[in-house]
C-alpha cells in the first residue's frame, strides 16, 4: 500500500495541528519517541481529537480492544479543528453512541448575499441550502466524546424544570395557532388574546402586527397586549416595531413605492421617501436611495451618506456593509473599522463575527483579524460562548460548537444547530429535510429528545415547536423540561 492509499492523519504538536501524514508515518514517529502516545491525533470519518494511545498500543502496554475507525469513502479534503484535550481516555465503553455518516453535498454559495443582503437571517438562508445526506448509521460505531461526561441515553432522564425566567420588557406575550388562526398566550399558557387573525407577528414596543383577510383583500393592524385594534396602517406594507418606529411601505399602480416611518401612535415619524428600509438598530437603521445604502437617526436625519451597495443592522456598535462586492464593517460615523476584503460576513456577537474568505470561514475580532482561522463549511454566530460550525470542507454535513478559540466543544454530529440560547440550543438529527429536532446541552447531550419537525430558540423559559409542514404544522410551545404548555393539537 503506498502512503496516498493509507488514512490521512493530523497531530496537535501541541498547537496547532500539523499533517496530514499517513497511518504507516504516524506510527513510526510515535514508536520512535518523536510523538508521545498521548498526543492529540485526528482522520477524516473522526468526529473528533483523540490521544494516539486509543488507537495505537504501544512500548509493552496492554493492547486495547480494537476500536472502530470511520474512514472517508470520498475524497473531501479534511478541515482540522482543535479540540479541547481530554484529562482522561475515555473507554470503548463509554463511548457507545450512534455516529451519522457525512455524505456529499453542494454548499449554495450562490445564495449568499441574495438580494445584496441576507445578514441577520442566518437561519431563512439555510433553508435553501441544497444539501442531500446519506443517513448510514454505525450502530457500534466507537465516538468519543471530549471535554464532556460520557454520554449516555438520555431521553428517560427526569430533568427538573427551572424556573420560567423574567420575559424581556419587548417581549410579553407568545403567538400561538389554533385553527388555522393566531392568538397570544401568556408564559403560563394561558390565552390572553384569542385566535383569531390569519397572521400574527411577535409583540415589539407593546404592539404586534397582525393580518385579516377580509371581503376587499387582506387588512393590516397592530393591537396592543389587550388585543386591540390600535391603528391601521395605511400602506401596502407594514414592519414590526424596533426601538419603537416601524417601516411602512405605500405605492400605487404607476407610481413608486417608497418606504418611511411610524410611531406607535400610528403618526408618521419619517417620511416615506427611501427607496428600501431596515428596521432601526442601535438608534439607527438603513435605508437605500438611488441605488446606494446609508444611515438614518430617529428623526429621519442621514447620518452616514449613501455610499454602500448593501448594508445591515448595527451590532456591538459595527454594522456590515459592501463595497465593490466585498463586505467589511463601518463604524457610527460611517468609517470604515475593517476594509471590505471578505466575499461574506455574519454580525458581531460576543466580540466576534463570522467571516468567509473563499471557500471557508472564520472569526474575526474586531480589528478584522482572524480570531479563528478559516477552516469551516459555515458558521454560525456566537451564542452563550460556543458558535455552531459546520466542518469537514466544501461538502460538510454534520454540525458541531466551538469555542471563541476555535477548539471543537460539541462533536460534528448533528444535521443543523440553532445558538445556544438559555443554557440549551435546538439541534437536529437524521437529516436536513426529513431529520427532527430536539435541544441539547453544552456536553451535546440531548435534554429534550429530538422529536419535533421544526422548533425555535428559547426566550422567556419557552420555545416554539411545530409538527408538520410550515403552513398547515400544529403549532406548540414547551418548556426546558420538554412539557408541553401550549399542545400542538390544531
Amino acid at each position: 500500500m503506498s502512503e496516498t492509499d493509507e488514512t490521512q492523519w493530523f497531530y496537535l504538536n501541541p498547537d496547532p495541528h500539523a499533517g496530514p501524514v499517513p497511518e504507516s508515518r504516524l506510527v513510526q514517529m510515535i514508536e520512535s519517541g518523536k510523538l508521545p502516545a498521548s498526543t492529540m491525533i485526528w482522520s477524516p470519518g473522526n468526529p473528533v481529537w483523540e490521544p494516539a494511545s486509543n488507537f495505537f498500543p504501544f512500548a509493552g502496554k496492554p493492547a486495547k480492544p480494537p476500536v472502530k475507525i470511520a474512514t472517508a469513502d470520498s475524497p473531501v479534503e479534511p478541515v482540522a479543528v482543535l479540540a479541547e484535550p481530554a484529562t482522561t481516555a475515555v473507554t470503548p465503553a463509554e463511548k457507545n453512541i450512534s455516529a451519522v455518516a457525512v455524505a456529499s453535498a453542494v454548499l449554495a454559495l450562490g445564495l449568499i448575499g441574495v438580494g445584496g443582503w441576507w445578514l441577520g437571517s442566518w437561519q431563512t438562508q439555510r433553508h435553501f441550502e441544497k444539501l442531500s445526506a446519506t443517513a448510514s448509521a454505525k450502530k457500534n460505531a466507537e465516538v468519543p466524546v471530549v471535554v464532556a461526561p460520557p454520554k449516555q441515553e438520555l431521553p428517560k432522564v427526569e430533568i427538573k424544570p427551572p424556573a420560567v425566567q423574567p420575559l424581556p420588557a419587548n417581549i410579553t406575550l407568545f403567538r400561538v395557532k389554533r385553527a388555522g388562526k393566531w392568538g397570544f398566550m401568556n408564559a403560563q399558557g394561558e390565552t390572553i388574546i384569542a385566535p383569531q387573525f390569519d397572521l400574527a407577528l411577535e409583540f415589539r414596543s407593546g404592539l404586534a402586527f397582525v393580518l385579516q383577510q377580509k371581503v376587499d383583500g387582506p387588512k393590516w393592524g397592530y393591537i396592543d397586549e389587550q388585543g386591540q385594534i390600535i391603528f391601521e396602517p395605511t400602506c401596502d406594507f407594514a414592519g414590526s416595531f424596533a426601538e419603537g418606529l416601524a417601516r411602512v411601505r405605500l405605492g400605487a399602480a404607476g407610481i413608486p413605492r417608497s418606504w418611511g416611518y411610524v410611531n406607535t401612535m400610528g403618526m408618521t415619524a419619517i417620511a416615506r421617501q427611501f427607496d428600501a428600509a431596515r428596521d432601526f438598530s442601535q438608534g439607527m437603521a438603513a435605508v437605500r436611495m438611488n441605488g446606494q445604502w446609508g444611515f438614518i437617526d430617529k428623526q429621519g436625519m442621514m447620518i452616514i451618506t449613501p455610499q454602500f451597495e448593501a448594508a445591515g443592522d448595527f451590532r456591538e456598535g459595527m454594522v456590515a456593509v459592501r463595497r465593490d462586492g466585498r463586505w467589511g464593517f463601518a463604524d457610527t460615523t460611517g468609517a470604515m473599522l475593517v476594509e471590505p476584503k471578505f466575499d461574506a460576513v455574519g454580525e458581531f456577537s460576543e466580540g466576534l463575527a463570522a467571516a468567509q474568505s473563499g471557500l471557508t470561514w472564520g472569526y474575526l475580532d474586531r480589528k478584522g483579524e482572524w480570531a479563528v482561522q478559516p477552516q469551516f463549511a459555515w458558521a454560525d454566530k456566537f451564542s452563550e460562548g460556543v458558535a455552531g460550525v459546520k466542518l469537514g470542507g466544501e461538502e460538510a454535513t454534520l454540525w458541531g460548537f466551538i469555542n471563541p478559540a476555535g477548539r471543537l466543544m460539541i462533536p460534528p454530529q448533528f444535521s443543523y444547530v440553532g445558538p445556544f440560547s438559555e443554557g440549551i440550543a435546538r439541534a437536529q438529527v437524521g437529516g436536513r429535510f426529513a431529520g427532527k429536532w430536539g435541544f441539547v446541552d453544552k456536553f451535546g447531550r440531548f435534554t429534550i429528545e429530538p422529536r419535533f419537525d421544526s422548533a425555535e430558540d428559547f426566550r422567556g423559559g419557552l420555545a416554539g415547536v411545530m409538527f408538520g409542514e410550515e403552513e398547515s404544522g400544529r403549532y406548540g410551545y414547551i418548556d426546558q423540561a420538554g412539557k408541553y404548555l401550549w399542545e400542538p393539537i390544531n
